[in-house]
């Protein structure tokens, strides 16, 4: 079986070709945004099915929920524009 060195080495001990190395082009950094959703359940309800379906659409996907007592936190994220 063939080692490493067996690849990039000949029996004399002289260098092979080394492969290209390869490049990776980074357009432009993204970054990404947060926003946080807190409601007391006992005071206002939960958000609805079509309140996430709205925040989904704009690009919104929940990162973590908590809940504290009465208290419940989503955490949300997407890339800013």
């Amino acid at each position: 079986m063939k080692t490493m060195r067996d690849l990039w080495f000949t029996s004399d001990n002289t260098p092979q070709p080394q492969p290209p190395v390869p490049v990776i082009y980074v357009r432009d950094a993204r970054t990404i945004i947060y926003k946080i959703i807190a409601r007391d359940v006992d005071a206002e309800a939960a958000p609805t099915e079509a309140e996430l379906n709205a925040l989904g659409a704009e690009g919104w996907q929940i990162a973590g929920i908590t809940t504290l007592g009465n208290q419940l936190t989503l955490y949300l994220q997407k890339l800013a524009d």
